[in-house]
């Protein structure tokens, strides 16, 4: 059995801080600073597995994955108006940036999972065979054993007839088995 495993992963992360600082005298007697984070994260997997089997099955599998996870929180967040309640503004930026984090844990946790399943599916393409292995190795002595054992009487047979040749020829010696 050949199998042909080829994974290929590619990652690329751009991490994009803006930071605003707006002063207002008139208006609030403090400094409003507003911090933009641009987040992108691009990842794609790619696995292809080719398992040919020379007993009679051709098994061909395939597989092609692709993940895609984007991440855009910056312009999500420059489109919240500022002009509304910055305390409300903080707060849906923050709701958006907790669901963003979640769907990354949940897309890392895919990732944890198909690579787990990859492994398996590793171990059984190694199992399998040496399994088939030994089943035809147990077999040929199995049935080496029994055709021995069947032969039993006939060697029982030829020992006694060598027996009573040798007590009759007495200066030959016949080895015995």
């Amino acid at each position: 059995m050949h199998t042909n495993t080829h994974t290929h992963n590619y990652t690329h992360t751009q991490l994009h801080t803006i930071k605003h600082t707006h002063t207002h005298t008139q208006l609030y007697p403090h400094t409003i600073t507003h911090t933009d984070t641009h987040n992108y994260t691009h990842t794609h997997n790619y696995t292809h597995t080719h398992t040919h089997t020379q007993l009679c099955t051709h098994i061909i599998t395939q597989t092609h994955t692709h993940n895609y996870t984007h991440t855009h929180t910056h312009t999500h967040y420059l489109s919240l108006c500022p002009k509304v309640n910055p305390l409300f503004v903080n707060l849906q930026a923050d709701t958006q940036i907790d669901k963003e984090r979640q769907v990354f844990y949940d897309a890392s946790l895919e990732y944890v999972f198909k690579i787990q399943e990859v492994q398996e599916k590793k171990k059984f393409e190694f199992v399998e065979p040496l399994l088939a292995f030994l089943q035809g190795l147990f077999t040929f002595y199995h049935e080496g054993y029994e055709l021995a054992h069947e032969f039993e009487p006939y060697k029982q047979q030829l020992q006694f007839n060598l027996q009573n040749v040798s007590s009759l020829v007495p200066d030959q010696t016949c080895s015995l088995y």
